[in-house]
């Protein structure tokens, strides 16, 4: 498992997903779904806890994660 962080805009979010998703730390769970997407575990904002399918485009790589 690997940390990495929300993007803080998504085009395809609406104003409720901003809310929720921009700019959260995120873990990174390893298991990726048949259209590409990552589950990820958010570690922060108002759905902590919360486990959620996320593109990859929405997600910002640490650098020991890219490396």
């Amino acid at each position: 498992m690997s940390e990495a962080v929300l993007v803080t805009t998504y085009p395809g979010w609406t104003k409720t997903e901003r809310a929720a998703y921009s700019g959260v730390p995120v873990r990174l769970l390893g298991a990726t779904d048949w259209k590409g997407n990552h589950l990820v575990l958010l570690l922060g904002g108002p759905l902590c806890g919360e486990m959620r399918w996320m593109r990859e485009a929405e997600i910002i790589r640490t650098e020991e994660e890219q490396g």
